[in-house]
């Protein structure tokens, strides 16, 4: 007698009404109370009466405004009950169903490597056999066999892992000097810390980028199950040249202030695999203040970072001023790059 809308278990704020259709009409069986409670928080609330926030359609169908009902509440997995009451006699029988409010779009927190901008407004170098990471946050909740996880608040336990799923979709699209050579479509999971990770591998796009260089962009829309979505445009800048790669050496945050806890990050991109490189940082009388070996992961092709916490040679906080650093491989160097340390 009565249907829930299956593909309709997660919503927002845009999706204002929530239908449940009767396979009879409420002159017969009565208009039902509706039930709206909460898994998690103290909210509850019964409707009895026909109003603004519960009406009646066509008179078969049961319209439900969640917008208003939950307007002021928090995001998470709410009960909706409908009890017929039948009047012949004080028997009653309940429908329910878990649905999950969510409000919040996926947002991407943190790219390897990092985009940015130079002083040129171009983007930050990337090679073609570098792999761009994405670091994807969205909630409000995870669910697991062990139930319903609120990292903030604790756990529903109830397994409904067979109705919801940590599902996400992906969408982007690539282009090369505003020329678009490639849109794919696809999916990750988040964790039960609620972040996600997905990657996109350069070299399989290597015959639309063998030989270019240029303005690199990634243009990204993350969507969950509520119909949140989140647009994010990335640029970079293809780099073929490694003496063009070796000018751009840089570091960031600049200026630091290892006093604080700060660490900064040295950026590199190498276009071919190289035997051994060095990193320097000398003070403004030219004396080498600290020397770092590059390990063999960092010799690889692609875009790679240093993290430096400011301490000396000898471990020591080195103190205010300027400072320069220069990476140096077997057949080039690096730019001489200006650090400032603030304490």
């Amino acid at each position: 007698m009565i249907d829930f809308i299956d593909n309709f278990r997660s919503f927002n704020s845009d999706s204002t009404f929530l239908e449940i259709d009767l396979n009879t009409d409420v002159e017969t069986i009565g208009v039902p109370s509706v039930r709206v409670a909460s898994a998690l928080t103290l909210f509850d609330t019964t409707l009895h009466e026909i109003s603004h926030t519960f009406n009646v359609v066509d008179n078969n169908k049961i319209r439900l405004n969640l917008d208003q009902l939950l307007n002021n509440e928090k995001d998470g997995l709410y009960k909706i009950t409908l009890m017929f009451n039948y009047f012949s006699d004080t028997s009653s029988i309940p429908f329910q169903r878990y649905y999950l409010l969510d409000r919040t779009s996926p947002d991407i927190y943190q790219f390897s490597p990092f985009p940015g901008q130079k002083s040129d407004g171009s983007g930050q170098d990337i090679t073609v056999n570098d792999t761009l990471g994405l670091y994807i946050t969205d909630g409000p909740v995870y669910f697991d066999i062990q139930g319903v996880i609120y990292p903030d608040s604790g756990t529903f336990p109830i397994d409904l892992t067979y109705i919801f799923d940590n599902q996400k979709t992906i969408q982007y699209g690539l282009s090369i000097n505003n020329n678009n050579f490639a849109f794919q479509a696809d999916s990750f999971m988040v964790d039960s810390s609620l972040n996600g990770h997905y990657s996109i591998d350069n070299n399989l796009y290597q015959s639309n980028l063998i030989n270019q260089s240029g303005d690199l962009s990634y243009a990204f829309t993350i969507r969950d199950k509520a119909g949140n979505s989140n647009n994010i445009d990335v640029l970079f800048y293809l780099v073929l040249n490694q003496n063009s790669a070796n000018a751009h050496f840089f570091n960031y945050p600049n200026p630091f202030s290892p006093r604080n806890s700060e660490i900064t990050n040295f950026r590199y991109t190498l276009l071919k695999d190289t035997e051994w490189g060095k990193l320097f940082i000398f003070d403004s009388n030219g004396d080498l203040v600290y020397l770092y070996q590059l390990k063999e992961y960092e010799l690889s092709s692609g875009t790679h970072n240093i993290l430096w916490d400011g301490n000396s040679i000898y471990g020591s906080k080195l103190a205010n001023g300027v400072y320069f650093s220069i990476i140096e491989f077997p057949k080039n160097k690096t730019r001489f790059n200006k650090i400032a340390v603030i304490n």
